[in-house]
């Protein structure tokens, strides 16, 4: 069984130093930028962006999280009452709203879902991929850093 695990382990290894540079600038934001927002449905703020997107990442990411992230949240559930808010900003308390009635289950789906449409649609990589490369990350992160 260990030697099973590992091969595996080799495997994800391999898998990702050959993913391409932006897929793994983004896999650790992207996984960061959802577990905010997690946080952040528990605890209200002035700017949903500001607080979850990490101050320290770099200005051309934080633009693309800020143009991608309402359309991904809201296209995971189609929240057709939210749609028509037109201010970004309150779209996404709206959203985290609702977030709040969903099973943990549900919620833990809409996690993985959402961080790999942003790995995907930053890096290109295709979005299975995505979704492999968000789950190990989440819990396996000692996998991804070698």
């Amino acid at each position: 069984m260990r030697a099973l695990f590992l091969r595996f382990k080799a495997w994800i290894v391999k898998a990702y130093t050959t993913a391409n540079r932006k897929a793994k600038v983004i896999i650790p934001i992207a996984v960061q930028v959802v577990n905010r927002i997690k946080t952040f449905i528990d605890s209200p703020d002035a700017d949903f962006l500001t607080g979850v997107i990490p101050g320290t990442i770099d200005d051309s990411i934080k633009l693309f999280l800020r143009k991608v992230l309402p359309g991904i949240l809201l296209g995971l559930r189609k929240w057709e009452s939210i749609a028509g808010i037109e201010d970004t900003n309150e779209k996404l308390k709206a959203i985290a709203e609702e977030f709040k009635l969903l099973s943990k289950d549900e919620r833990d789906g809409l996690k993985t879902q959402s961080s790999a449409k942003i790995i995907a649609a930053y890096s290109g990589l295709p979005e299975p991929d995505a979704k492999i490369a968000t789950l190990i990350e989440y819990h396996h992160p000692d996998i991804m850093n070698g």
